[in-house]
């Protein structure tokens, strides 16, 4: 990227006359949109999708389509470059207290240079064709109406081989993206693409709480990345396959990290429920085995040497409390049979004989 071009007195022209809108994010094209390239009527120059309308030729049918905004010129104020643009040059604009400026951002790989475009000179993103590069034909057809000729560009779909071209040698170009902003919009950028800048047009600036993004970092960037146009210079080659996107960042996102929670969670809970089920299912059978043991949940009767004679339950095993059952009243010792022996008694002799006092 070539130097800051200082302009006193003036504003740039759409900002003083126009109202364009904001585009403080960077904007992804749809995959359509990347190193598609349009064969003009010199064989030897390539355009690519950022065309405007009003070029003879080529337009591109889809160029809208590759814009954050369906405009006529691509103008955005405060802007940032485009994913997988860069900063190809910057202006600055100096109108009493008010101080702006200016970038044209342009595809990796190609630098500002000033063509002749319907017979003015304008500012353009090029590049030198090293490589063969693949290209759109354009079919071109001209209607008779009086005294004028009308001419239609028609690009033939992709998926038609005859539609496809090749360039072994030649030019590239394309139109630059205008982007404008003052030192208060830096805030409104990316992190990383607004310290970069503020480092390249010498203003300070203190990064808030604000997402950084990486790839917006590489689009300012000048440490010679081979996706820099700064590096490149004039003589730069297009192509076919150019990308600066950034790989997205490592690790989980916050959508994956909350389904994870959430699942360790929930088998936390199962485990937890298997485990209560466990024991409950334990206790269970313990005390089923206990019933069919003690029907009545207390200890079998003692019965007596005599035969049809049951004592009362000595013990309850649950039911502390519970006396025994007593009978109340006086019960009579069973009788036995008494035989009388008639004369004087007799003394049995004994083996041991002691005397002595007492």
């Amino acid at each position: 990227m070539s130097g800051i071009t200082t302009t006193i007195g003036s504003l740039p022209q759409y900002i003083a006359t126009a109202t364009v809108p904001a585009l403080t994010t960077v904007f992804t094209p749809p995959a359509s949109c990347s190193n598609r390239w349009l064969a003009a009527d010199n064989p030897s120059i390539a355009w690519s999708t950022y065309s405007r309308d009003g070029y003879t030729p080529p337009v591109d049918p889809i160029y809208y389509s590759c814009l954050p905004e369906r405009l006529r010129g691509p103008h955005y104020s405060p802007g940032v470059c485009t994913d997988g643009q860069t900063i190809a040059g910057i202006t600055k604009y100096e109108a009493g207290a008010r101080t702006m400026w200016q970038a044209q951002c342009c595809k990796s790989g190609l630098t500002i240079s000033i063509q002749t475009v319907q017979g003015s000179a304008a500012p353009m993103c090029v590049s030198s064709i090293a490589t063969p590069l693949a290209v759109r034909a354009l079919v071109t057809t001209t209607y008779t109406n009086g005294a004028s000729s009308f001419y239609e560009l028609v690009i033939n779909d992709k998926s038609t081989i005859s539609s496809i071209s090749t360039l072994s040698r030649g030019t590239a170009v394309a139109d630059p993206l205008y982007v404008a902003w003052e030192a208060s919009d830096l805030s409104l950028f990316p992190v990383g693409y607004a310290t970069l800048l503020a480092q390249k047009i010498g203003v300070s600036f203190t990064p808030t709480a604000t997402p950084a993004s990486a790839a917006s970092s590489r689009r300012v960037s000048q440490t010679g990345s081979s996706a820099d146009p700064s590096q490149s210079g004039d003589g730069g080659s297009a192509s076919s396959s150019t990308s600066t996107s950034d790989p997205g960042s490592s690790g989980l996102s916050s959508t994956a990290k909350i389904g994870i929670g959430v699942g360790v969670g929930v088998a936390a809970v199962l485990l937890l429920s298997l485990i209560g089920m466990a024991f409950i299912i334990r206790r269970l059978r313990r005390r089923n085995k206990a019933v069919t043991s003690y029907p009545n949940e207390t200890t079998p009767a003692i019965q007596s040497h005599d035969a049809g004679i049951a004592k009362n339950k000595w013990y309850q095993r649950t039911q502390p409390n519970v006396q025994p059952e007593v009978n109340s009243g006086v019960n009579e010792l069973d009788s036995f049979p008494l035989t009388t022996m008639h004369g004087p008694p007799v003394e049995l002799e004994g083996s041991y004989h002691h005397t002595g006092r007492y």
